[in-house]
């Protein structure tokens, strides 16, 4: 359920499978310490409980023994054919003062980046596709190369 919402979930393709792995190795590569990646794992918003594809959250993984992250510096969502529903989490991140949303279509070879997060909505939102590089504002170190992710 999102934001009172019943969704039905989707089995994952190997397409979504592997653009999601990319990623988080990715992540995991150029993270700093103080900070965690998540995997498909739920954050709390004050509405709804999505799972999002990538979070990074700050602190350490002890940090959520009890409780959800209830908000992250970055989710990204991994749209293989779940683009509207992908679209419109960007609201309920936007409530939860998520820093960086971003939405990567692989079937299209875009990446959607939203940021300045305000009440249910983002400030700002660009597209990146073709041969362009979107460099994390949350997370400076971690940059994604389109066509070495869509290659």
């Amino acid at each position: 359920m999102l934001d009172g919402y019943l969704i039905k979930t989707l089995s994952k393709s190997p397409l979504h499978t592997f653009v999601c792995q990319w990623l988080v190795q990715a992540l995991r590569r150029c993270v700093p310490a103080g900070f965690v990646v998540r995997q498909e794992q739920p954050l709390t918003t004050d509405s709804s409980e999505p799972e999002p594809d990538l979070s990074v959250v700050r602190g350490s993984a002890d940090d959520y023994r009890e409780q959800h992250p209830r908000t992250a510096e970055l989710v990204i969502e991994v749209a293989v054919n779940t683009e509207e529903i992908d679209l419109g989490k960007a609201a309920l991140y936007a409530e939860a003062a998520v820093t960086e949303y971003g939405l990567v279509e692989p079937r299209t070879r875009r990446i959607t980046v939203c940021r300045s997060p305000g009440d249910r909505s983002y400030a700002q939102s660009t597209v990146y596709e073709g041969a362009q590089t979107v460099t994390c504002a949350a997370l400076p170190t971690f940059e994604v190369r389109l066509p070495f992710l869509f290659a």
